[in-house]
């Protein structure tokens, strides 16, 4: 579950570094996207890693 959060935190960081979604800190500042990116990464391989050890 906390994977999953993850990588729905980091999707919503990467795009309102990308000006997709609106927001006073974050928006437009392309560190967002970078750290975005990288939790949405992380959230997936968890969740691979999650998946494989139960299937």
């Amino acid at each position: 579950m906390v994977a999953v959060i993850v990588a729905l935190a980091g999707a919503a960081f990467a795009l309102q570094g990308l000006r997709v979604l609106p927001s006073r800190v974050m928006y437009g500042e392309p560190i967002w996207i970078v750290i975005g990116s990288a939790m949405v990464l992380a959230g997936i391989a968890v969740l691979s890693r999650i998946w494989r050890r139960s299937g």
